[in-house]
């Protein structure tokens, strides 16, 4: 699904420039991890990074810059607790070798 789709499957009509920026930005960067991950053994297998949660992803660029209710809000449009596969690189035609794999995220799987 491209980032237009998607981003339209979010509607950030009425809501401050600040949260249409967050939105836009975090799915330009992340997408449904059906879209491009293999599912194997009952999970998703992100072989493009993650998985990311909005929750992380947003404070993480945009804390400090932008009110914490603008924040939140972006949160919860995005989806608190929603796995998110990164985005394939533009040129990557096939799924990375088992060697490429980005590593889990320590801090995550220390929270299991």
């Amino acid at each position: 699904m491209s980032a237009d789709v998607l981003e339209n499957s979010f509607d950030t009509t009425g809501e401050s420039q600040a949260v249409q920026d967050m939105v836009a930005w975090f799915l330009t960067e992340h997408e449904d991890p059906a879209e491009n991950c293999p599912w194997q053994e009952g999970e998703y297998k992100y072989i493009w990074g993650g998985p990311v949660f909005a929750e992380e992803a947003i404070p993480a660029k945009y804390e400090g810059t932008v009110s914490p209710v603008d924040l939140a809000r972006a949160i919860e449009i995005l989806g608190e607790g929603c796995e998110w596969s990164k985005v394939p690189p533009e040129d990557q035609d096939e799924e990375p070798d088992e060697d490429d794999e980005p590593e889990e995220d320590p801090e995550r799987e220390s929270e299991s």
